[in-house]
């Protein structure tokens, strides 16, 4: 614990590799673990656990492992390294299958400026580009706190999964990503697209056999 103290009040992060390699250490963790860590940027009294608050897990990691104050910047949250962070969580089927708990909300796309013609172009792809995808258990029976970080990955989405640029059709596969592979799964129900959100339902694969 003390070495991932010591690596947050020094490191800074210029490169997606810095940002990858602190946040792997999050792997195994529970969010209890990262809340005693004792890392409090400055002024950042909030709670986490509310079923009120929304990504209330992705802003515990930003503030109490990355050390910065979480905001509603446009920009990615490691701005220097181009790197947008996300949390999520994974649910556990009947049948012992892994399956996306939530849909994940990339950003906000805006109604009162000029849509890109290329994806390439758009806030989404500036801002999303590179993402570390943090997994954590789901468990329901349990403290929200008490939940653990399963998997941490440094991912670009695949384009093939944002047709017109922006969003997914309704149909749009579930895609399981693992380092250095991607593969799909179809979704566990419909997932219908949003007029302002850019949306990808996401799930760690398991590492395909050597």
């Amino acid at each position: 614990m003390d070495s991932i103290i010591q690596s947050q009040i020094t490191i800074e992060y210029h490169s997606p590799e810095q940002v990858y390699r602190h946040g792997k250490r999050l792997e195994g963790m529970t969010f209890r673990d990262v809340l005693n860590l004792g890392i409090v940027p400055e002024g950042v009294t909030r709670e986490y656990n509310s079923r009120r608050y929304k990504g209330g897990m992705g802003t515990l990691i930003e503030e109490r492992f990355f050390g910065y104050k979480a905001n509603s910047d446009r920009m990615a949250d490691f701005a220097e390294a181009g790197v947008e962070l996300k949390a999520t969580c994974i649910d556990r089927r009947k049948n012992g299958s892994d399956v996306a708990g939530e849909r994940l909300v990339l950003t906000m796309i805006p109604y009162d400026e000029e849509a890109p013609l290329s994806l390439y172009d758009s806030h989404l792809w500036h801002k999303c580009q590179k993402m570390l995808l943090v997994w954590y258990r789901r468990d329901k029976t349990i403290d929200t706190y008490d939940q653990r970080i399963e998997h941490v990955l440094l991912f670009t989405p695949p384009v093939e999964i944002l047709p017109f640029g922006l969003q997914p059709k309704r149909d749009a596969p579930l895609w399981l990503a693992s380092r250095g592979t991607a593969r799909c799964l179809p979704p566990r129900k419909p997932v219908a697209p949003s007029r302002t959100t850019g949306i990808m339902p996401l799930v760690p694969a398991k590492p395909a056999p050597a």
